[in-house]
C-alpha cells in the first residue's frame, strides 16, 4: 500500500493562501517518515507549518518535495509563497518563474510572479505578467486586484481604482481584493477606509499576513488577533488558547513552542496529558488532546485523541499522531535506535527517526563510560593506584617498541675486548 494513502495532516486551519477550511480528519504527514519520496507528504507538512508561521520550516520541506518531484508546479508555487510571506521576494520570482515553465497555461504562476515583483521592485515586469494572468484568465478577481496594487505603486491611482472596482465585481469576499484596495486607500492618505478594509480582508481570511502587515505598519492590531484563554481546557501547565478561530496549546515552560490543536471532530480541543521522555529522547515530550467527538459506523460517538510530539529544545512540533479513536489506542514504542513507532488507530504504523543522531550520541558516550569502568576495574585487580601515571592503559599495556627497548636494557654490557672486534 502506498504511504501516501493515508490523508496528510495540514491542520484545522485556514489556508494562508485561500482562506478555504482544511480537512479537519487530516493528519501530519506519515509518508514524510516512512518514505521521503512521498513529496506530496512533505507538502502537507509545509502547509502546515506555513498555517502556523514557520515560514523557514515549510521551506525546507517544501525543497525536499521538489527534490523527490521536481515536475510539481504546486510545489514551487506554494514555496514562492513561503519565501514571499519570509520576505524573500526574489526567490519567491524564481520559484514563480519555475511554475510558469512547468504550467505556462495557468494564470496562477503570472499572478503569483506579479505580486513578488512588485515587492522586489520590478514594477514592469509585475505589470506584464499581471496582464498575461488576465489574458489566460479575465475572470481571476486576484489578478485584477494585483494589478491595482502594481498600479498603486507606479503612482496610478486612476488605473487602480478601475482595477479594484472590477475586481469587485468578480468576487466580493476575496480577500486579496480588499487587502489591494487597502493599499490603494493608504496610497491616497485615506487611512480609516483602509483599516476597514484590512479588517474585512482578515474576515474573509483570517490567516492572511499581508492584510495583518498593513494594519501593524498603519499602527493597528487586527480585531481577532488576540488570545482567549479556554478556561476548564488546559491542564499539567499547559493552556488551550483561541486565535483567529483556531486553537493552540502553549506552555510558560516552553516559549516558542505553539501547538496547532487539530480537531478530528466536534467540540473544543482539551488537554489530557504531558509525559516528558527520559533520555536518550529527554529533548522530546508527548501532549496528548482531546480532538472532538464523531461517529461510528453505528451512529454512536466516537471521541478522538491526538498526540503531539513536541522538541522541547529547538521548540518544534514533530508531529502529530491520532492516538485513539472510541475504544482503538494507538501503541507506541520508543526504540533504542532513535526511532518511535506508532501502530496508529487508524491501521498505519509510522516510523518517525525523531532521535537518531541524539541516541547515537548517547551511544558513544555510553560506550566511553563503560571503558572508563572497565580501566578502573582492570586497576583495582592489578593493585594499581588509581593516581598513578601507569594506571593508564597506556602505560599498563606496553607497546612492541618499549618491550624491545626494556630487552635491550636487559642485555649483559659488552666488555672493552668485545667493544674492540665487535664481537
Amino acid at each position: 500500500m502506498a504511504a501516501c494513502g493515508r490523508p496528510s495532516a495540514k491542520c484545522a486551519l485556514p489556508r494562508p493562501d485561500s482562506g478555504a477550511a482544511l480537512d479537519g480528519k487530516s493528519r501530519i504527514a506519515r509518508a514524510v517518515t516512512t518514505n521521503a519520496r512521498f513529496a506530496d507528504g512533505y507538502r502537507s507538512r509545509a502547509e502546515a507549518k506555513i498555517a502556523v508561521g514557520h515560514y523557514s520550516e515549510a521551506i525546507e520541506d517544501l525543497s525536499r518535495a521538489i527534490a523527490f518531484n521536481p515536475q510539481n508546479p504546486d510545489h514551487f508555487l506554494l514555496r514562492g509563497r513561503g519565501y514571499l510571506a519570509s520576505g524573500d521576494a526574489k526567490a519567491s520570482v524564481a520559484d514563480f518563474t519555475r511554475v510558469i515553465e512547468l504550467s505556462p497555461q495557468n494564470g496562477s504562476g503570472y499572478e503569483a510572479r506579479g505580486l513578488a515583483s512588485i515587492f522586489a521592485g520590478d514594477l514592469d515586469g509585475a505589470l506584464a505578467d499581471l496582464n498575461l494572468a488576465i489574458n489566460l484568465n479575465p475572470r481571476s478577481a486576484t489578478a485584477f486586484a494585483y494589478r491595482a496594487f502594481a498600479y498603486a505603486r507606479s503612482n496610478q491611482a486612476v488605473i487602480a481604482k478601475r482595477d479594484i472596482d472590477t475586481a469587485r465585481k468578480l468576487d466580493k469576499r476575496n480577500a486579496e481584493v480588499h487587502w489591494a484596495a487597502a493599499e490603494l486607500d493608504v496610497t491616497n492618505g485615506k487611512t480609516k477606509e483602509a483599516v476597514r478594509k484590512l479588517r474585512l480582508a482578515l474576515k474573509y481570511q483570517a490567516n492572511f499576513k499581508r492584510a495583518k502587515d498593513t494594519l501593524a505598519r498603519l499602527g493597528f492590531k487586527p480585531a481577532d488577533d488576540v488570545e482567549t484563554v479556554i478556561d476548564g481546557h488546559g491542564g499539567q501547565g499547559w493552556a488551550v488558547v483561541s486565535r483567529s478561530a483556531r486553537y493552540f496549546a502553549v506552555n510558560p515552560a516552553f516559549d516558542n513552542v505553539r501547538v496547532p490543536l487539530e480537531l478530528l471532530g466536534t467540540g473544543k480541543p482539551k488537554i489530557v496529558s504531558w509525559e516528558e521522555r527520559e533520555v536518550p529522547y529527554s529533548n522530546f515530550g508527548v501532549l496528548k488532546f482531546s480532538a472532538g467527538v464523531g461517529e461510528d459506523v453505528d451512529g454512536k460517538p466516537m471521541p478522538y485523541e491526538q498526540a503531539a510530539i513536541i522538541d522541547k529544545k529547538r521548540g518544534t512540533v514533530i508531529a502529530i499522531q491520532p492516538h485513539r479513536a472510541g475504544k482503538k489506542v494507538s501503541e507506541w514504542t520508543w526504540g533504542q535506535d532513535g526511532r518511535v513507532r506508532v501502530a496508529s488507530v487508524d491501521g498505519y504504523t509510522d516510523d518517525l527517526p525523531i532521535a537518531v543522531g541524539v541516541v547515537a550520541a548517547a551511544a558513544a558516550k555510553a560506550k566511553a563510560v563503560a571503558r572508563s569502568r572497565e580501566r578502573r576495574r582492570r586497576r583495582r585487580q592489578a593493585g594499581v593506584p588509581a593516581w598513578a601515571p601507569w594506571a593508564d592503559d597506556v602505560w599498563a599495556q606496553p607497546s612492541q617498541k618499549r618491550k624491545r627497548r626494556a630487552r635491550r636494557r636487559r642485555k649483559k654490557k659488552k666488555n672493552f675486548f668485545q667493544l674492540l672486534f665487535n664481537q
